[in-house]
């Protein structure tokens, strides 16, 4: 599976947005074939990517694209303002549970190889 907090970070946008979203947000992310599926393929990416760059990019990355389809939501429809402070609230939530957390309770390069 994914590691933490990026399994946490997908999940949370998978209950808000929807799974297959969620899995194509990340793979957009990691250069994969966006199809909403987070099979072997989306995996190896998210490794690759990670022993590459680091997993804090990656999560924050995504965390940026959540933020981002909010601020759309907004632009397309102005009236869905009135829940921009709901879903910036839930956002910022997580981002605090993520930094709170024990950093070696987190991903370890060692896991990937």
């Amino acid at each position: 599976g994914l590691p933490p907090p990026l399994d946490l970070v997908v999940f949370d946008a998978a209950v808000q947005h929807g799974a297959a979203r969620a899995v194509r947000w990340l793979q957009a992310e990691v250069g994969e074939a966006m199809d909403g599926q987070c099979g072997p393929k989306t995996l190896y990416a998210v490794r690759q990517y990670a022993l590459r760059d680091g997993l804090q990019p990656l999560v924050d990355a995504c965390i940026d694209r959540r933020r981002a389809f909010y601020a759309q939501i907004v632009a397309n429809d102005p009236t869905q303002r009135v829940f921009a402070r709901g879903w910036a609230r839930r956002v910022n939530e997580l981002v605090d549970v993520i930094e709170a957390a024990p950093r070696d309770a987190g991903f370890q390069k060692e896991e990937l190889l």
